[in-house]
């Protein structure tokens, strides 16, 4: 991705027309070719566009990646809370039967 993005900036800013003899013999035979520069400015557009678009992708998809991620460490987090909230109520319910029955035991002794 990154090498094709250099080429065709290379190619879009370049003033010196890759292969110019044979674009211009070429042109002197067939007439209704368009200017050789203007044309090789265009191909490194085009190639510098089709470079910055499976970046696009990767970018997206690795945004779509991190989001669901993101997504599932909070479920796992509310998960873990709602676990230790219920160990928590267990928890205290213990302790108030163990207070329940040092309060019994204390009326009867």
């Amino acid at each position: 991705m990154a090498f094709h993005a250099i080429f065709g900036l290379a190619i879009m800013e370049s003033s010196m027309l890759i292969a110019g003899s044979y674009y211009r013999e070429l042109a002197t035979e067939i007439t209704w070719l368009p200017d050789a520069l203007d044309d090789q400015i265009l191909a490194g557009q085009i190639t510098w566009g089709f470079g910055e678009l499976p970046a696009l992708v990767v970018v997206i998809v690795i945004f779509v990646q991190w989001s669901r991620s993101d997504e599932r460490e909070a479920r796992r987090f509310d998960r873990k809370e709602g676990k230790e909230e219920a160990e928590r109520k267990a928890y205290n319910a213990y302790l108030a039967r163990l207070d329940a029955d040092a309060k019994r035991q204390e009326r009867v002794d």
